[in-house]
């Protein structure tokens, strides 16, 4: 099924008279953890994918839930699915900061305040790709707000212990991430921001 939708997909983009429109929107909020000169990255959820060594970095999706706890939406389910659905639901700041707070303690254990701080640092432009899993797949424009992660004392102890603990999470060399590859082979899925930086030397700034 993936593979024909992806065939199908990816036929009507590129054979489209103007730039095709996206079919899906996908928000995500990306945390930024560097230690001693390394990024932390985890392995990509979805197993079906036909690289499996692709690596991003720790965060993700929006969801409804995020979007209901700013209590902006009075409670409408009909009203929370649109928003999440289109293209400006990464404008709610308040949602995107509860999706960064969610999905690091989910993927890394790290509790804010107890072991971090954060701020945003990056609102990457719209990125479209043909993407997604099953039925769900098709030209999808990402939405990325990527914060920088200040880790505290007890922070660091805590992810490095997790670290040791959970083989999805990895640490790449900026040079390693600039290549979107590591020395032992795996591969950061980063199009992204990689397309995002003007130049190649703004990864060391």
């Amino acid at each position: 099924q993936r593979s024909l939708l992806h065939s199908l997909e990816s036929h009507r983009v590129s054979n489209h008279k103007t730039n095709a429109q996206p079919i899906r929107y996908i928000h995500v909020a990306w945390g930024l953890i560097a230690v001693d000169g390394k990024v932390l990255l985890r392995h990509r959820e979805d197993k079906n994918r036909a690289n499996l060594n692709n690596y991003v970095l720790v965060g993700g999706r929006l969801s409804q839930n995020d979007l209901k706890k700013t209590g902006k939406y009075d409670n409408s389910e009909h009203k929370v699915l649109e928003t999440l659905q289109s293209p400006f639901a990464s404008e709610d700041v308040d949602a995107m900061d509860m999706a960064l707070v969610r999905e690091l303690n989910e993927e890394t254990g790290l509790e804010l305040d107890s072991h971090y701080s954060f701020k945003p640092w990056r609102v990457i432009k719209p990125y479209t790709a043909v993407e997604g899993a099953g039925a769900n797949h098709a030209l999808t424009e990402y939405h990325i707000h990527v914060y920088h992660i200040d880790l505290n004392l007890d922070g660091i102890f805590a992810l490095s212990k997790r670290c040791e603990q959970d083989e999805n999470l990895t640490w790449f060399t900026l040079d390693e991430l600039k290549d979107a590859k590591s020395v032992d082979g795996k591969m950061a899925f980063i199009d992204a921001l990689v397309k995002d930086y003007a130049t190649p030397k703004e990864w060391h700034t």
